[in-house]
């Protein structure tokens, strides 16, 4: 009996796979596997996926009685949702549960892939006593959890052979998000386009690898500073069409436009200094202050030097194009996008085009100013 769960859906998956893998008879191939579909829509779907399941563990193997059952991307495990909390769908995983606890035919092994899974109730704790769970969870914190797929991409990157630079690094996770499945396949694209060569620079990303969702967003805000409209309005026009918030989105503009203003008043202060290094720049920290230390004291989070090398290279090169009293007139166009969105009067495309017109309009990249 082996459980692997959790929102880490690339690694659920990946570590059953290889268990299952492991446990086929030698020579059976697929025919030693019986794969059940746990991912479904409604509780006649969960209540026919749990009746599959336990008939798979039943029956016998085509050449041999050793044989494999997989009940994958089970979604009805967890504590909410309509399917797992209606009486007959718990009443049915109740009776799987005996079944495991029973103890399993001779030579059948179950292994159950799933998203969200309440530890609290009987089935885990009959699966945890009966043979082994393992948990794989994104951390809680978004910080937590770039932390943790910067060191898990690293590794895949050493296991690839590949060499990779802090800004090579940075620009791929900046591009790829922090979901597991994107990481891995871009990883693997980069293998391939490197070919002989083995050290990736920031240009193989921009060149080679696929701009996650979350990846999108954050250019929406490099392409307003830049003042490139076209590609904004696309960016903006695409991501409303896959479904993102337009609220979402004017946040995340707004939080960058007060970064840099932060960025900005450093520069104008000079408590930040910046230095020309190849096309990117380097920051280099000076005492803030005493108002701006008393200001990170009380928000640590706010504090720039905390921030990853690359990432505040590229914001201190935008915050060179403006003055502070420009990006505070962009902050409060976004504000005032904000609460017609709210008020929904107005279609959220039509508020966005016109936000990005007021934003940008027709100007064009301006030089880094002194």
């Amino acid at each position: 009996m082996f459980l692997f769960f959790g929102n880490d859906e690339f690694q659920v998956e990946e570590s059953a796979r290889k268990k299952v893998d492991a446990l086929v008879p030698p020579g059976d191939g697929m025919l030693g596997v019986d794969i059940i579909d746990g991912r479904v829509d409604n509780v006649e779907g969960a209540l026919s996926a749990l009746s599959s399941c336990r008939a798979a563990l039943l029956t016998l193997g085509f050449f041999s009685k050793d044989k494999v059952v997989w009940f994958r991307h089970v979604n009805f495990l967890g504590a909410e949702g309509e399917i797992s909390r209606s009486s007959r769908v718990k009443e049915q995983v109740q009776v799987l549960a005996d079944m495991i606890e029973k103890g399993l035919p001779d030579g059948v092994s179950l292994v159950i892939s799933a998203g969200s899974l309440d530890r609290r109730q009987r089935f885990f704790k009959v699966c945890d006593a009966a043979g082994e769970a393992v948990l794989y969870a994104l951390p809680e914190k978004s910080y937590q959890v770039e932390a943790s797929m910067r060191s898990r991409a690293g590794e895949w990157f050493k296991k690839a052979g590949i060499r990779v630079p802090e800004a090579a690094m940075q620009a791929f996770l900046d591009r790829v998000g922090v979901e597991s499945r994107q990481i891995a396949g871009e990883i693997e694209k980069l293998d391939l386009y490197l070919g002989k060569r083995r050290e990736l620079t920031a240009e193989d990303v921009q060149q080679v690898v696929s701009s996650s969702r979350t990846a999108m967003i954050w250019d929406i805000a490099d392409a307003v500073t830049s003042r490139d409209l076209d590609v904004a309005l696309g960016m903006v026009r695409q991501l409303l069409f896959q479904g993102e918030s337009a609220i979402g989105l004017v946040v995340i503009l707004s939080t960058r436009f007060r970064e840099l203003i932060l960025f900005r008043d450093a520069l104008d202060r000079g408590w930040m200094q910046v230095r020309p290094r190849g096309r990117q720049v380097q920051v280099e920290w000076g005492n803030p202050p005493a108002d701006m230390e008393a200001l990170f004291e009380t928000m640590p989070t706010l504090d720039p030097r905390k921030m990853n090398p690359y990432r505040a290279g590229l914001l201190a090169e935008q915050a060179g194009r403006f003055r502070v009293a420009e990006l505070t007139r962009w902050r409060q166009v976004l504000y005032e996008t904000h609460m017609k969105l709210v008020s929904g009067r107005m279609p959220a495309d039509i508020l966005l085009d016109v936000m990005l017109l007021r934003l940008v309009g027709g100007q064009k990249p301006a030089e880094m100013r002194k």
